[in-house]
């Protein structure tokens, strides 16, 4: 059938990610402890490898910050987008900045900040525009790459911008 993901081949119809049981009483979102404001390192992802880096790097002085709230379970595709946005708000953090990256029920957000972002618009446009033709270099082809994932998985990419944030929606 056209339109359908692998994951909707697998799963019921009515499949959740979460159990049954959380719809009467859902545990409550952990609270996120602030960031530093600089780091040497930015772990992104709570699993078990991101954590023992996080760890490992941190017994050998090294500054550290861990920033990834969603779901046990995520699909490979999902994830793989994400990171491709992740290298895409890395491109506008050339002086440092912090990334984030929330897993809601359906949608995800990645939102970067930085008190001075580097924004190049023509590789900008190409996210929301998939007609655009940007100049791409080898560092930039996550910018050709997100289209086509988020058009695979049949969502929305949202891209808002303000001076000091770039927000990422999908």
């Amino acid at each position: 059938m056209a339109g359908r993901t692998d994951e909707d081949r697998i799963f019921a119809p009515d499949f959740k990610q979460t159990p049954y049981w959380w719809e009467a009483a859902a545990p409550p979102a952990p609270a996120a402890p602030p960031l530093p404001e600089r780091v040497d390192v930015a772990v992104i992802g709570g699993g078990y490898c991101g954590l023992n880096a996080a760890l490992e790097l941190a017994r050998r002085g090294t500054r550290v910050a861990v920033d990834w709230t969603s779901p046990a379970d995520l699909s490979r595709r999902e994830c793989k987008l994400a990171f491709q946005c992740i290298l895409c708000l890395e491109t506008a953090l050339g002086q440092g900045g912090r990334i984030a990256v929330d897993r809601g029920e359906s949608r995800w957000t990645l939102t970067g900040s930085a008190p001075r972002l580097r924004i190049d618009p023509e590789l900008w446009e190409a996210l929301s525009n998939p007609a655009a033709a940007p100049e791409i270099g080898p560092g930039q082809v996550q910018f050709l790459l997100v289209p086509e994932e988020v058009a695979r998985q049949h969502r929305r990419l949202t891209v808002e911008m303000s001076g000091q944030e770039i927000r990422l929606t999908f």
